[in-house]
């Protein structure tokens, strides 16, 4: 799925300062700690991410386990 995380990342670049999405500075760091942080996970069945954001960790988790089902919560409309 390394295609949607480039979709991602496209989108992300695009509108990050638009919606305040992260900080400054480059944004490569927070997709190598996301792949990093649940590379080593047994991921299965439903997983929740709470104030995800920019979809940061949720979206990575997605992406690298299609298997599992991946919902992305944040109450910022």
């Amino acid at each position: 799925m390394v295609e949607a995380i480039e979709i991602h990342r496209r989108l992300l670049e695009r509108w990050r300062t638009a919606m305040d999405l992260v900080g400054p500075g480059p944004i490569g760091p927070h997709y190598d700690d996301c792949q990093a942080a649940v590379s080593d996970l047994s991921v299965a069945g439903q997983w929740a991410d709470l104030g995800s954001g920019a979809g940061f960790p949720g979206f990575i988790l997605a992406a690298l386990f299609p298997q599992a089902t991946v919902r992305l919560v944040e109450r910022r409309q």
